[in-house]
């Protein structure tokens, strides 16, 4: 939550979210995703996981996450 509050604050303020602070968000997001699916909540996981790839669209891991949930 802390993270992204740092980021919204970089973005309001036009500056450029630093490259670290994206990194932790990214990952901060993928384990909410992955807490979410292991807990069965799919539709909670797959809006985290997007949350993630708007911060990191070339994230093939992401993608691949993605698509085991809906392929399952």
């Amino acid at each position: 939550e802390s993270l992204e509050l740092m980021g919204r604050h970089q973005a309001a303020s036009e500056g450029k979210c630093s490259e670290v602070v994206k990194f932790y968000l990214i990952e901060a997001l993928v384990a909410q995703a992955q807490i979410c699916h292991k807990n069965g909540d799919n539709d909670g996981s797959v809006d985290m996981y997007r949350r993630a790839l708007r911060l990191a669209p070339d994230y093939a891991d992401i993608h691949l996450a993605l698509g085991k949930i809906y392929a399952g």
